[in-house]
């Protein structure tokens, strides 16, 4: 398995990864099918890696995130 399999980031990791504002996160999840957070310790949210990765493979093959810049 590859190491990135075990990496979580922070919204602010996710934000800095995809360079917008951590609210742009959240309209994401809402409207595009952007990865949800996992829940950890009950209230500390986090993406995983993998499912970023996942994410991006797919907007190779056609799919994308709206910014709201459009």
């Amino acid at each position: 398995m590859k190491e990135s399999n075990f990496l979580f980031l922070s919204r602010k990791q996710v934000a800095s990864r995809y360079n917008v504002h951590t609210s742009t996160l959240w309209r994401w999840m809402s409207q595009e099918g952007f990865p949800k957070p996992m829940t950890i310790s009950g209230r500390v949210k986090r993406w995983s890696l993998q499912d970023l990765e996942s994410f991006e493979a797919g907007l190779k093959n056609g799919s994308r995130v709206n910014s709201g810049s459009e």
